[in-house]
């Protein structure tokens, strides 16, 4: 599965620090920027592959999986129907 995910990403002195937006508890510490972009993306599927397992250890023997799209636009949501085991979710975000 591809997903995109947003780094912010600040210089604080000589240091980088960075966080992964969308996923609490994702961030790091680097001498440079690209570094930091690195661990960053080895922290975040690090991360994911753990929420990943503990989900799969609690829910037991029997469990489905689904995968669910988000499209953001603006911030209401629109869902598109099962297909597969995906279910597709436009967000909409009215200001």
């Amino acid at each position: 599965m591809n997903a995109n995910y947003t780094a912010v990403l600040k210089q604080e002195g000589t240091w980088w620090i960075g966080w992964i937006e969308e996923v609490p508890g994702v961030n790091c510490q680097e001498a440079s920027r690209d570094k930091l972009l690195d661990t960053l993306a080895v922290t975040l599927r690090e991360v994911l592959d753990l929420n990943r397992s503990d989900a799969i250890d609690a829910a037991g023997e029997s469990y489905e999986e689904f995968e669910i799209v988000l499209y953001s636009s603006e911030f209401s949501r629109t869902y598109t129907g099962l297909k597969s085991n995906t279910i597709s979710c436009r967000e909409s975000r009215s200001r």
